[in-house]
């Protein structure tokens, strides 16, 4: 879902600002990926939620 925005956010904004973007989609992407435990963790329940 996450890649899916960023797509769209890429081709319809300035090569600058997607830069920008595509930075904050990976720190945030990598942060959830870390925060969060896989999909068999206790806490799907409160991914989904955030």
């Amino acid at each position: 879902m996450v890649l899916h925005v960023a797509m769209i956010l890429r081709f319809s904004v300035p090569i600058s600002n997607s830069l920008i973007l595509a930075q904050l989609v990976l720190m945030v992407w990598l942060h959830q990926g870390i925060s969060f435990p896989p999909q068999h963790g206790l806490s799907k329940n409160t991914a989904l939620d955030t």
